[in-house]
């Protein structure tokens, strides 16, 4: 089920059965279509109802506010939170707005658009609400699970509320998408590419699930696979911020440091030099040898630290970029110190080289539950 005005996929499944009763067969699937839509188009017969008293359709609005939340920059994300508060001025009661609002803050925290801390409390704040409203619907368990996964070490309530958004919908793509995320950084590749080969497979042409993909690729050390997955989300998107991030990654690690730089720029275009996105350009050009412009711009991320908020990751990557193993070591123990989450040292780990056995660096590693060895995971015809 795709809203045809902006192309936004609302639900999607696959049934397989037996063929011996072929008209009971029939009967049966779309009894089963029937029981999964109902709550989507109750959601819409809602907002036909709420037009007749109110200017704005929620429904629509809040459509609009998800297609502008994945595009993950920190002005459409703004906007995408005016767009869902908006909703639920006309609605207090919209699980689904509720449930879009913590995704929004769990972004802005991740890319470090806002303060972890604040994202935080805001994530979870809203996705308390959207589960008290509608523990019946995936997206509600989806976004506790996405602000746990994203802004807390807390990895194991994630991982149940993933587990919990699947069982109400196993055909939810994004809970399948992101949940691979978190098995792919705990090195548990086998689940994380059962989980990947059914997101592709219901929502085929999603850049959020391709993009996510490589990164997923990245991170169990499949080159390749992140690059095909990257590329296929940029043509489904150009611009998509996830799949420059991966793409920028990978070509760091096979060396191929003029695309690796052209992906950070890019998202240091989209991001208004997101500090985060400076951190990694520093380590790029680090990596190709140009120490006099990872110097400057690990200079340019002391300076803004000064003046405005910066995302703690952006200091540890600046000390990579320097090749200063003492700034790293103290930068990444005062993340640990404010709660992050390993989700995105997972990205900076295979950067720490030798480093990662470094006592200091190490246990740092280990509170962040990272200092097991990664696993593989198998070849790309495993998503065909």
């Amino acid at each position: 089920m795709v809203n045809v005005a902006d192309g936004y996929h609302l639900w999607s499944s696959q049934y397989e059965r037996e063929m011996t009763d072929g008209f009971g067969i029939y009967d049966e699937i779309a009894e089963s279509i029937v029981q999964a839509v109902e709550p989507t188009l109750a959601v819409w017969r809602q907002s036909r109802k709420k037009r007749q008293s109110a200017d704005v359709d929620p429904f629509e609005l809040y459509v609009k506010g998800r297609h502008l939340w994945h595009q993950r920059t920190p002005d459409s994300l703004q906007l995408a939170i005016a767009h869902f508060q908006e909703v639920i001025g006309i609605d207090p009661d919209y699980a689904l707005a509720h449930a879009a609002l913590a995704d929004s803050y769990s972004t802005l925290g991740f890319y470090g658009y806002a303060p972890m801390a604040d994202a935080r409390a805001a994530a979870e704040g809203a996705a308390r609400r959207a589960l008290a409203l509608s523990p019946r619907r995936s997206e509600s368990h989806y976004s506790a699970a996405l602000s746990k996964m994203w802004l807390s070490p807390e990895w194991q309530t994630a991982e149940r509320s993933f587990r919990r958004a699947l069982e109400v919908q196993p055909g939810f793509a994004p809970a399948h998408t992101h949940f691979a995320a978190l098995l792919a950084v705990q090195h548990r590749s086998q689940e994380a590419c059962a989980h990947l080969r059914e997101a592709v497979a219901l929502d085929p042409l999603s850049p959020a699930v391709h993009g996510t993909a490589a990164l997923c690729m990245f991170t169990l050390g499949q080159y390749s696979e992140a690059i095909h997955f990257g590329e296929q989300a940029l043509k489904l998107s150009p611009g998509f911020a996830v799949a420059l991030y991966a793409l920028g990654l990978t070509y760091c690690q096979t060396r191929e440091f003029d695309q690796a730089g052209e992906a950070f720029d890019r998202l240091l275009s989209l991001s208004e030099r997101a500090p985060y996105f400076l951190g990694w350009r520093a380590v790029a050009c680090r990596l190709a040898g140009r120490l006099k412009e990872a110097l400057s711009l690990a200079a340019e991320i002391a300076v803004r630290q000064t003046t405005e908020y910066v995302h703690p990751l952006a200091p540890v990557l600046a000390g990579i970029g320097v090749g200063d193993q003492f700034a790293t070591a103290n930068a990444l123990n005062g993340y640990v110190a404010v709660n992050g989450t390993g989700f995105q040292v997972g990205h900076i780990v295979p950067f720490l080289g030798a480093w990662k056995f470094e006592p200091p660096i190490h246990a740092a590693l280990g509170r962040l539950h990272l200092a097991g060895a990664p696993e593989r995971c198998g070849p790309r015809r495993d998503f065909a």
